[in-house]
């Protein structure tokens, strides 16, 4: 599908506390836009004239809701820390979209790990299979969750895009990063097994804008 550039004003943000969402969320504000964030402990993210917390959890409806409420698009990069519910993004996935359609709000791009599949375009080589086992013997339980917020996602009715990433990096912002499925990239080169936590950011906010994969769940690497 031809990209479109969505205008969008204000971002409705969960997860802007974490190590991925604290980049998200400085380069939303560096691009002009208003964010609206969900946060345990507002005092954790510095003052910006254009950034408004809600004080809450993604587990409590009324503050989701308000995050949720006159945004133009949401950007959920949300994940399982210790202690966190064991249907943590599917829960999620199920308050932020109900309060979508409550709100009349239609577009949200979410980010999951690389184990998620995508059966019919994902080309696996033996690193990826190798991480993909990994992952389900160590972290299954994280895995299911993560596959059951898709489930949630594709029947919302909502355009939604999930964005699976391999291994996260801290390297320093390079302002580049490739789409395509585990294993190769939409120009048809091995794909990447990491990337940095700020191009990661950036290919979040840029799928929000152009909504380049409806519907779809690109792979992006460095």
């Amino acid at each position: 599908m031809t990209e479109r550039d969505i205008e969008v004003r204000t971002l409705a943000l969960f997860g802007g506390t974490g190590r991925t969402g604290r980049h998200v969320l400085a380069q939303a504000l560096d691009a002009g836009w208003r964010v609206r964030a969900l946060a345990r402990r507002p005092e954790a993210l510095e003052p910006h004239p254009r950034l408004e917390v809600v004080r809450g959890d993604v587990a409590d409806d009324r503050a989701v809701s308000e995050v949720v409420v006159g945004a133009d698009a949401v950007l959920s990069v949300l994940g399982p820390v210790s202690g966190s519910p064991p249907d943590l993004l599917a829960g999620a996935a199920r308050r932020i979209t109900a309060a979508m359609r409550e709100h009349g709000v239609h577009r949200i791009v979410s980010l999951t790990g690389g184990g998620v599949r995508d059966p019919e375009r994902d080309r696996p080589r033996l690193p990826d299979r190798f991480i993909r086992t990994l992952l389900v013997l160590l972290q299954g339980r994280i895995l299911r969750d993560a596959e059951q917020h898709l489930r949630v996602l594709r029947e919302s009715g909502l355009e939604w895009t999930v964005l699976r990433a391999p291994r996260l990096t801290d390297a320093p912002r390079a302002g580049t990063y490739r789409f395509g499925s585990v294993g190769v990239t939409e120009s048809g080169k091995r794909a990447s097994t990491r990337i940095g936590r700020a191009d990661l950011a950036t290919a979040l906010l840029d799928e929000v804008r152009t909504g380049a994969h409806p519907r779809q769940l690109p792979f992006v690497s460095e």
